[in-house]
């Protein structure tokens, strides 16, 4: 018996619970998970006045009662961390790059329906983020029949999402002229969300996994946001939920997905595409094409985890003396520290990430890649002139560093310096030739400035290195995209500079 009376939960019960789930929702819970469930188990048993994982566990599979309490279930274990705006370079994309183009195409036939599916959606934050974009972006938005559908597993999150009201937390990364407009004050902590933005997003529960999908019943989306929603799914249940994506999807529409997700030997049906500081999936290979090719190469995902020795924990011997004991548990705070900030950048909570990163440099000034990953977090947040200074302070520590240069390279480009980016990006080609995302920023620069015989000779410098298969710093900042995906990217944009 555990301490709050319930019996032990075995690995073999655990694993009879995580493949029921895994079966029912798609969500296949790893074996670090099983204190999370044995908690959520044990609240729900508590409230049914249930004592053993037998008896519960039947109450869930029953014909008749199990689908509800299921429901209850995904409840608890799901996590449901978001905020509005999160992840601004995608909504940068969304309202400068692909609502442009939507509307060019739409206005050229005289549709004036727009269909955005939130899928995922936890509390609402998102659907309704991208409501006011939508208000904020289209021109005339009242001439258009907008439809927001936005769906989860989780009965809770769509009630608190129906409310709209939220605490302040959730609009850590909200423009202050959004705050102002679309929110009222209530009380001393909360915030609710305008009636007109509220109005325009339809909530309903959906299964990802196991039921079929609107799109396919109502017609096809323009715009699919599914983010950090599948890296909860095995391989085969990632594979079919983009698939179905795609088959839901209008032609020339627009698939946005999490920061540390990937679409790499899932579907290669989409085609992937830099547009800013993002990364986005579109359907279809002719139109809106220009809009795409138009767009700069620009920063969307860092494995930090791989990057350096930061991240790994060091064990002390028994035999140790005080001061390389007091050595290495300093050694593993600041590993601690690191992966906790690096966690949370994953999973787009830059303002976590910022916090415990900053913690790091704090404690360890001369650690390069904490202040790399520092920068990461103010370029995601938008905060050019602070990355700016760890970007510099990363070259201060380590003048022949790659990743500082390339970093630098992508700050300045992202302040349309552009003259001092192909400074960066070349000095990263002084010391690395083989650093194909240099070559391929400075490609998009020169394509940008209509230097086509440069931009097509870059691009190829790119693609020599890539086919080469050689791994090396740039595939830290590769966005999740590896050699083929890059290549077949340098490609497309040397056929359209022909």
């Amino acid at each position: 018996m555990n301490d709050n009376g319930f019996p032990q939960l075995t690995t073999q019960l655990f694993r009879e619970f995580r493949d029921y789930i895994h079966e029912k929702s798609g969500i296949f819970l790893d074996d670090y998970k099983t204190e999370s469930l044995r908690t959520a188990l044990n609240t729900l048993m508590r409230q049914r006045d249930i004592l053993d994982y037998d008896s519960y566990f039947r109450l869930l599979t029953h014909e008749i009662h199990g689908d509800e309490e299921f429901k209850r279930l995904l409840d608890l274990v799901t996590v449901n961390e978001t905020c509005f705006f999160r992840n601004p370079p995608q909504f940068d994309a969304l309202r400068q790059v692909v609502l442009p183009a939507i509307v060019r195409a739409k206005q050229e036939t005289g549709d004036r329906t727009l269909r955005i599916w939130s899928a995922g959606c936890s509390t609402g934050e998102e659907p309704y983020s991208l409501a006011m974009t939508l208000l904020e972006t289209l021109p005339h938005p009242e001439e258009w029949r907008i439809d927001i559908l936005a769906t989860d597993v989780s009965t809770h999150v769509l009630a608190e999402a129906q409310k709209g009201c939220y605490r302040k937390r959730a609009l850590r990364e909200t423009p202050t002229y959004y705050l102002r407009k679309y929110f009222k004050k209530v009380g001393d902590e909360s915030y609710c969300v305008d009636p007109s933005v509220r109005e325009m997003v339809n909530f309903s529960y959906h299964n990802l996994v196991t039921e079929r999908y609107p799109a396919l019943v109502l017609g096809g989306w323009d715009i699919i946001f599914c983010r950090n929603v599948t890296i909860y799914f095995q391989l085969d249940s990632v594979r079919k939920v983009m698939n179905d994506f795609y088959s839901g999807l209008r032609d020339g529409g627009y698939l946005f997905i999490g920061h540390a997700e990937s679409l790499y030997k899932i579907n290669d049906e989409f085609i992937p595409m830099h547009l800013g500081m993002a990364y986005v999936y579109k359907k279809d290979t002719e139109a809106l094409v220009n809009d795409a090719g138009e767009a700069k190469a620009g920063l969307c995902y860092v494995d930090f985890a791989t990057a350096g020795g930061a991240a790994k924990t060091v064990r002390p011997q028994a035999a140790a003396r005080p001061a390389e004991r007091a050595r290495f548990r300093r050694d593993e705070d600041k590993a601690g520290l690191y992966a906790t900030a690096y966690e949370h950048f994953v999973k787009e909570d830059f303002a976590a990430a910022g916090r415990e990163a900053a913690k790091l440099v704090r404690l360890d000034p001369d650690n390069a890649n904490a202040h790399i990953l520092l920068a990461n977090v103010y370029v995601n947040q938008g905060r050019t002139d602070k990355a700016l200074k760890e970007a510099v302070r990363v070259l201060d520590l380590q003048p022949m560093s790659t990743k500082g240069h390339y970093l630098l390279g992508l700050i300045r480009e992202q302040q349309d310096q552009l003259d001092e980016a192909v400074r960066e990006f070349k000095r990263v080609l002084y010391i690395d030739r083989s650093f194909a995302l240099a070559h391929i920023n400075l490609a998009n620069i020169y394509r940008t400035r209509h230097m086509a015989a440069d931009a097509v000779k870059e691009y190829n410098n790119a693609i020599t290195g890539l086919a080469q298969g050689q791994r090396g710093d740039w595939a830290d900042f590769a966005g999740g995209f590896l050699e083929d995906v890059l290549i077949e990217i340098c490609r497309r944009n040397i056929a359209q500079l022909a």
